[in-house]
C-alpha cells in the first residue's frame, strides 16, 4: 500500500529536519497565507498531507477552520500533543483517497507533498481526491519546489549540523527523463549513523496544469513562493492556486467568520465522511454497536488494526466495513479496515434496535 514515505516521516524526520522546519521557514510562509487567506475564500480549510500541523497550528491559532490529514501517524500523534492541538481536527488519511465528499472552501497542499508515489496516475487520484474533499469553487493551494530550477541549480551534496552536535548528510541527484529526485539522508552523531533515502517525481508548470484539468481544477494563478512574487523560469518555489471547476460555493461559506468557543471536532465533518476504499458514506455507531463489537475483540472474534480499543466506530452505509476513532482522530486510510465476522448481523441487530425506539 505504501511507499517510503509510509514510514519515513517520524521522530528521526523530525531530529534531521528541524534546522530547516523551524520559524525562519515557517513565519514567511505564514505571513503569505494570511494574505491569501483576505483574498481568496478560507471558510473550511484542509491541510492535505498536513504532517503534525506545523503551518495549521498556528492558522488556527489567528482563528481559521482547519482540518489536517496526514497518512503518518508518528506525524499525527506529535501535532496532537503540541500547544493549539485542540483547534484542530485530525484525521489519518491516504491522500490518494481521502475520506471526504463537499467538506472544504480551501485544500492545503504545502512544503513540496505531491510526487511522493511511484506512478502519475497516483498523483493525479490524489488531485482527484482533493478536488471531491472541496465544495464546487473550492480552491487549492499548492506549494511545490519548481523543477526548472532544481534541475539548474540544486547542490549534489550537502550538509548542516544539528544543536546537539550531530551532522545532517544529503546528496542529491535527478533523472530529466522520468521526472524524478533521488535524495539520501544521513544522520551522524555520538551514539547513531543513521542512512535513509526517497524517492520524488518532481512536475513543470506545465505539467502540473494539465493534471489540475484532468482532476477537474482549473489554474488561476502562479506566484514565485509566498512573497507573491512573479513566477519565472528562475522561480526556486512554484505556489499556485487552482479552483474546483463547477458551482459557486455555498453563498455565505466565504470568509473567516466567527471563531467558535468550543473546539472543533470529528463530528463536524461527520455527514461527508467517506469509506476510503469503496467511497460509501460513513455513520457513526452506536453504543450498543460498540460495545458488542470490543465484546467479540475481547474474545478474540475481531481483528482490530491496533492495540487499544476505539472510542468510537464509523461503518459503510452497507454495514460491510468499519473504521476506528482513537482518541478523537478518525483512522481512514484503506489499512485501517476493521474486519470481524458477523458484521452484518451486528448492524441488523443495531438498526432493528434503533427502530424498536
Amino acid at each position: 500500500m505504501s511507499g517510503w514515505w509510509g514510514t519515513f516521516f517520524d521522530a528521526f524526520y523530525r531530529r534531521a529536519w528541524a534546522p530547516v522546519l523551524g520559524d525562519e521557514r515557517t513565519q514567511p510562509e505564514l505571513e503569505g497565507l494570511e494574505k491569501l487567506l483576505l483574498e481568496y475564500p478560507s471558510g473550511r480549510i484542509l491541510d492535505v498531507c498536513g504532517g503534525d500541523g506545523r503551518v495549521a497550528r498556528p492558522l488556527a491559532a489567528c482563528g481559521h477552520d482547519l482540518t489536517v490529514a496526514d497518512y503518518s501517524r508518528s506525524m499525527l500523534d506529535h501535532g496532537r500533543s503540541q500547544v493549539g492541538a485542540e483547534a484542530l481536527r485530525w484525521v489519518r488519511a491516504d491522500a490518494r483517497a481521502l475520506p471526504f465528499e463537499g467538506s472544504f472552501d480551501l485544500a492545503l497542499n504545502l512544503y513540496t507533498s505531491f510526487g511522493f508515489f511511484d506512478t502519475d496516475a497516483e498523483h493525479l487520484a490524489m488531485l482527484s481526491s482533493i478536488a471531491r474533499s472541496l465544495r464546487p469553487g473550492g480552491y487549492l493551494l499548492m506549494d511545490l519546489v519548481h523543477r526548472d530550477f532544481v534541475l539548474r541549480a540544486a547542490p549534489g551534496r550537502d550538509w548542516f549540523e544539528l544543536e546537539d552536535g550531530s551532522v545532517v548528510l544529503r546528496s542529491f541527484a535527478f533523472d530529466p527523463v522520468s521526472g524524478r529526485s533521488v535524495e539520501s539522508i544521513r544522520l551522524i552523531s555520538e551514539d547513531d549513523d543513521v542512512e535513509r533515502s526517497w524517492s520524488l517525481r518532481l512536475f513543470t508548470a506545465s505539467e502540473l496544469r494539465t493534471m489540475l484539468w484532468q482532476a477537474g481544477f482549473e489554474l488561476e494563478q502562479l506566484w514565485s513562493g509566498y512573497d507573491l512574487g512573479t513566477f519565472s523560469f528562475d522561480s526556486e518555489r512554484l505556489l499556485l492556486l487552482a479552483r474546483r471547476i463547477g458551482e459557486s460555493a455555498r453563498a455565505g461559506a466565504w470568509g473567516r467568520g466567527e471563531l467558535s468557543l468550543e473546539a472543533p471536532s470529528w463530528r463536524d465533518l461527520a455527514t461527508d465522511l467517506r469509506c476510503p476504499i469503496d467511497g460509501k458514506p460513513l455513520q457513526e455507531a452506536g453504543a450498543g454497536l460498540l460495545t458488542r463489537v470490543l465484546e467479540r475483540f475481547r474474545s478474540g472474534e475481531c481483528i482490530l488494526p491496533f492495540s487499544r480499543e476505539p472510542d468510537s466506530l464509523l461503518l459503510t452505509s452497507d454495514g460491510t466495513k468499519a473504521y476506528a476513532v482513537l482518541d478523537g482522530m478518525p483512522l481512514l486510510t484503506a489499512e485501517d479496515v476493521i474486519v470481524f465476522e458477523g458484521m452484518e448481523w451486528l448492524c441488523r441487530t443495531e438498526r432493528g434496535s434503533h427502530e424498536a425506539q
